[in-house]
């Protein structure tokens, strides 16, 4: 480059005007562009001036290209420690490769601070020599004038800092003059949201407070301007999983808690100021776009946070006032009702002698006690109660009217309590001296009289009738009870009869006829008939069942006399039974099971009562109910009985028990010599037969119970015989499925030898598997009802989803869950009760496969 001739040296009036220019710049490129124009000027070399980052003051910005330049070469600089030193003391130093085509750099400083970097272009070391002192000349007062401007830009930023200060110190003094005056809540929102809206050029606003009653319910207090969409009432917000401190304001492009940003697009809004108070969340300020479409100002933000603030305090004694003025309400409230309690008592006892009248006609006695337990004052109907007259009742204590071991256990520590102040209720039995023994609920009462001393007032009633029906009602719900227990071991009991039924039929099937066992298989297949059927009563007797099923006529001489055949069997020969009975068959209608164990449950408790030694004496007979008669029990109605009696010689029931001997489980033998059963379910019986059981008992002298059943027209001919009918064979393919094992192999052992071909399954799951996949290789399943998991209808359901027509038996020992209308709804199309017997199961797979 050529050096500018000698007349562009500078002349000391031009630098002089030089550095006044730019001591006027209002700009860093206004600085830049002067001083690049004065150094073409003065020394033909083009330069780019360099500023120091911010955040870091020795990283430095080269703004915009050289002149001619589309693009800057360069834009950034970061020099090394030692270079970085050198500049620092005001050194003109070589520029690095990253920079070219710079050749030179000169620091522009003030003091030690480093305030810009000039990078010169088309010049050379020789020409930067020979300008030196000028160029150092010029960086001194270019830095000069920098500082200068630097300078300036602070005090003016300052200035204006302090001037929105002073704005928003004399904005906030004036908010919070306006709110402090106010005690009502809807009133303060309104203006702090006015004032808001109005700093803010912001619409609309809406304030919501929280409801101090309801837990994350906000409620709209005030409102600004005209919303886009109506705003809701009432906001639901949990705070839960909000992080803690909450921002100041929250706009809808920043990033804040997503809960927050999706709050205000709810709302419509752009920005959202939680009111926070201490560590709760009090309340929220939504505002809509400002006027002129103008973004927000953090500052203004800041501002309207600050603002916000300082309408808590106002808010928090609006609410103080709101509870005062509840409390004042509720107080005077309070003070009212006293006022109307104390003209109500005031009446009261000017009312007390008129009531005393109505008291004296009660049909209930009613007695004033005082506080020594005497009689101050009772009605006709107490008086009439223990046979005397009011007047001679008054004055005399009460343990000496009724009865000395009963006013110490029954009558003196809630008598005592009633006259220290409290209610009392309680109940007690005695025999009174005109209306013999009875069952008495009596209300006690406080009371003071005019001299202010502790008296009671005391209300008996007579509930001797409402006592039996007490009785008879917890006989009700004692019977209940049985149910809940039989039903729970039914099904276990009957799946333990069906293996030995059906095992004991098929050893008397594999036994050659004529063999003596074959006698003993019959037995115990009877017996597991009459086990199946004492089940079937068991299960009837505790689910109340009234329907009379397997009704049909008996003659009772010969029930009684099977019963005792079987009973003479198992008693012991020290002991004696009589049988007496006339020539009439006496025909009932019952069913001969439950007959038979009525007998044989009274007939075993009178041999225990003997201790095995002496006579039971048995009478049958007819009987005529007449009206006399059927007095004596509810339950009797008029016409001709068939009378059971069974007397025994033993030791008796006592007094106390004799209310008690039908409950369930309750017996006075020893532990594990009875099961308080018996006469339990003989009391069952004999009710849904229709029939009365009474029962005489003498201490050390024996018992007599007597049975009493309607007597039937109908004949009583023998019971037709069951006709057992040869069990069928088949080839069909059949599916059994039971969590037994042994009553799984049974039954495929049973249907084996008549020639079907037996799957078995001792899962659900698993039988559920098998058949889905070879759905077609089955023309029967034959499913257990209670198994784990998955019951036996569940299964067939499943069954029949895959193969509508599938024939399905279903077996249980007992389940209340399946019923006939139930199980056509499910599409099964039989069902069979354990325990079952050969040909029952064989008839029950013949008749659905045919």
């Amino acid at each position: 480059m050529t050096p500018p001739p000698a007349a562009m040296s500078p002349p000391d009036d031009a630098v002089v005007t030089f550095v006044k220019n730019l001591g006027q710049t209002d700009s860093l490129e206004d600085f830049q562009n002067l001083l690049r124009f004065f150094f073409q000027k003065h020394t033909g070399m083009a330069i780019r001036l360099g500023f120091p980052q911010p955040d870091f003051p020795h990283v430095f910005h080269f703004p915009g290209p050289d002149p001619g330049q589309s693009t800057a070469p360069f834009s950034e600089f970061h020099p090394e420690p030692p270079l970085l030193e050198s500049l620092l003391v005001g050194a003109l130093v070589p520029a690095p490769p990253e920079l070219w085509p710079a050749t030179h750099l000169i620091p522009i400083g003030f003091g030690k601070t480093l305030l810009a970097l000039l990078a010169c272009t088309d010049t050379t070391g020789q020409e930067i020599s020979d300008k030196k002192v000028f160029i150092q000349r010029v960086a001194a007062l270019a830095g000069l004038a920098l500082n200068h401007l630097h300078t300036q830009k602070d005090l003016e930023k300052r200035k204006a800092a302090l001037e929105r200060k002073v704005f928003e110190l004399a904005l906030l003094e004036e908010t919070t003059a306006s709110l402090i005056a106010d005690l009502e809540a809807p009133s303060i929102g309104k203006k702090i949201l006015l004032s808001l809206a109005g700093y803010l050029t912001a619409n609309p606003g809406l304030l919501y407070l929280k409801d101090p009653s309801q837990e994350n319910v906000f409620i709209r207090m005030a409102e600004n301007g005209i919303p886009d969409n109506a705003p809701p009432r009432t906001l639901f917000f949990s705070t839960r999983e909000l992080p803690f401190p909450w921002p100041a304001h929250i706009q809808k492009h920043t990033s804040a808690p997503q809960a927050l940003i999706s709050l205000l697009c709810r709302m419509n809004m752009e920005v959202l100021f939680p009111m926070i108070d201490g560590d709760q969340l009090t309340g929220f300020a939504f505002f809509g776009k400002k006027a002129r479409g103008d973004a927000f100002q953090d500052a203004e933000l800041r501002l309207g946070a600050a603002m916000l603030r300082q309408a808590l305090a106002p808010l928090r004694n609006a609410a103080l006032f709101s509870d005062l003025k509840e409390n004042h309400a509720a107080l005077m409230t309070s003070l009212g009702r006293l006022r109307e309690e104390i003209a109500e008592r005031q009446r009261t006892e000017e009312k007390l002698l008129e009531y005393q009248g109505v008291v004296a006609a009660s049909q209930d006695p009613v007695a004033l006690i005082d506080k020594d337990l005497c009689f101050v004052m009772v009605n006709r109907a107490c008086a009439d109660a223990f046979d005397t007259q009011p007047e001679k009742l008054a004055g005399k204590n009460i343990a000496l009217v009724t009865d000395p071991e009963l006013f110490k256990r029954k009558l003196q520590n809630p008598l005592e309590r009633c006259l220290a102040g409290e209610t009392v209720r309680f109940r007690f039995a005695w025999s009174f001296p005109k209306w013999g023994l009875r069952h008495i609920d009596v209300a006690g009462y406080p009371y003071q009289g005019r001299n202010l001393k502790p008296q009671a007032i005391f209300i008996l009633r007579d509930i001797t009738q409402m006592k039996e029906l007490e009785n008879r009602l917890l006989q009700s719900q004692k019977m209940e009870a049985i149910g809940t227990l039989a039903g729970g071991i039914a099904h276990d009991f009957n799946n333990i009869l069906s293996g030995i039924l059906g095992y004991t039929e098929l050893a008397l099937s594999r036994l050659q006829k004529g063999c003596e066992a074959s006698a003993f298989m019959e037995k115990a297949i009877a017996a597991c008939t009459r086990a199946s059927d004492l089940v079937r009563q068991i299960l009837s007797f505790s689910r109340g069942d009234s329907n009379n099923q397997d009704m049909r006529p008996l003659c009772m001489v010969e029930i009684t006399e099977d019963a005792l055949k079987l009973l003479r069997a198992s008693l012991p020969p020290s002991l004696e039974i009589q049988f007496d009975h006339g020539p009439s068959p006496l025909p009932i209608l019952g069913n001969p099971t439950q007959i038979h164990q009525v007998v044989m449950n009274l007939c075993t408790n009178a041999a225990y009562a003997m201790d095995n030694q002496g006579t039971i004496h048995i009478r049958l007979r007819p009987v005529h109910v007449d009206a006399a008669f059927a007095s004596s029990d509810p339950s009797f109605r008029m016409g001709s009985y068939v009378e059971l009696q069974v007397r025994d010689s033993g030791t008796g029931i006592p007094g106390e028990y004799l209310s008690r001997i039908f409950d369930p489980f309750f017996t006075t033998k020893p532990q594990g010599k009875g099961t308080g059963m018996g006469l339990s379910i003989s009391h069952g019986i004999v009710g849904r037969h229709g029939g009365v059981i009474q029962v005489d008992s003498t201490p050390g002298k024996g018992s007599a119970f007597r049975i009493y059943l309607p007597m039937t027209s109908a004949s009583t001919g023998a019971a037709p015989e069951q006709i057992i009918h040869a069990c069928i064979r088949g080839t069909e393919r059949i599916l059994i499925v039971d969590d037994e094992t042994e009553l799984l192999n049974l039954a495929a052992e049973i249907l084996s030898e008549l020639g079907y071909a037996v799957t078995t399954a001792s899962k659900a799951d698993k039988a559920l598997t098998l058949f889905m996949e070879r759905p077609q290789d089955f023309d029967l399943a034959i499913l257990d009802q209670v198994m784990p998991r998955m019951t036996g209808a569940t299964l067939a359901q499943h069954l029949l989803a895959i193969r509508p027509d599938l024939p399905i038996l279903l077996c249980s020992g007992f389940s209340e869950a399946v019923s006939p209308p139930i199980l056509e709804s499910m599409g099964i199309r039989s069902y069979l009760m354990k325990p079952f017997t050969r040909s029952q199961l064989a008839g029950a797979v013949r008749r659905l496969l045919d």
